[in-house]
């Protein structure tokens, strides 16, 4: 069982879709030790419950735009 500590990224528009990049936290134990573990988030079922606050963009959209060079999708303001 791991426990939520901290969910950080953000959701924009690519072609039309929403797309999000998430970084998560967790914590769980190992016998009787405490550890975490970090990393991107592709998908995530809660058990119980989790506090997530998202907040609008005011005054725009943040899209989402492709380097064809690197492969990478970088923020588009418009």
């Amino acid at each position: 069982m791991l426990e939520l500590i901290n969910v950080t990224g953000n959701i924009v528009f690519d072609d039309g879709k929403l797309f999000h990049h998430t970084h998560a936290v967790f914590s769980y134990k190992d016998g009787s030790e405490h550890k975490m573990a970090a990393g991107h988030i592709k998908s995530i079922t809660v058990l119980y419950t989790a506090e997530i606050e998202l907040r609008p963009a005011i005054g725009g959209v943040i899209g989402r735009k492709h380097d064809p060079e690197t492969g990478t999708g970088f923020w588009s303001f418009g």
